[in-house]
């Protein structure tokens, strides 16, 4: 019970105020499977912090989100409405790269504003098949949703640093993987995260 509590709480910190019911919702469908003497890795490090350092709050229309880098926390079932994206969001920080995917892609079906934290943060992580659904999305869907997209850049605006951290991981795994064959200006995470962000590196 007390873990129940536990991720309701660090679920809730995740999402904006107006989200709380649904955070709740969807806290309410998960549990943690960390492997014993893992428990460090849920979840002190959050999205914005290098290895080696922490960096600043991320800010979404005025509000702190606090959303970790890694989680072991699994769905058990499924949740409603509001709480099906919040579980989806949550879900995209998940150990397991196919369950991030497929948290993806049903956070995408009905993206909000407060999305882009974790939407940008898979575009610097290393499953080329989840940045390709990004910039599927950012060169798609995206257009077609300009009060969202002018969101987004506004969240990119207000969080000079975190983006900045996006596009150094983006490159970062590109020259690790993907170098040899894709030059960087076409490299598709550093696409995705220009059309989400506004900005260039």
């Amino acid at each position: 019970m007390r873990q129940s509590k536990s991720i309701a709480t660090r679920v809730a910190a995740a999402v904006p105020r107006d989200w709380a019911v649904a955070a709740e919702l969807a806290a309410a469908g998960l549990r943690t499977d960390c492997p014993v003497g893992s428990e460090e890795l849920t979840p002190t490090r959050l999205i914005q912090d290098s290895y080696s350092r922490l960096g600043p709050r991320l800010i979404y229309q005025q509000e702190v989100l606090t959303i970790p880098y890694r989680h072991y926390d699994i769905a058990a079932g499924g949740a409603p409405g509001p709480a099906q994206t919040v579980r989806a969001a949550w879900l995209t920080r998940s150990l397991d790269g196919f369950v991030r995917q497929r948290a993806l892609r049903l956070m995408l079906w009905e993206p909000h504003g407060w999305h882009a934290p974790y939407v940008l943060q898979l575009c610097g992580e290393y499953v080329p098949q989840i940045i390709d659904d990004v910039l599927v999305f950012a060169t798609g869907q995206l257009r077609k949703l300009p009060d969202l997209a002018a969101a987004w850049h506004q969240f990119a605006a207000d969080n000079p640093a975190f983006v900045s951290l996006c596009f150094a991981r983006a490159a970062s795994y590109w020259a690790e993987y993907r170098a040899a064959r894709i030059d960087w200006r076409n490299c598709p995470a550093r696409r995705a995260l220009i059309l989400l962000t506004g900005r260039r590196p």
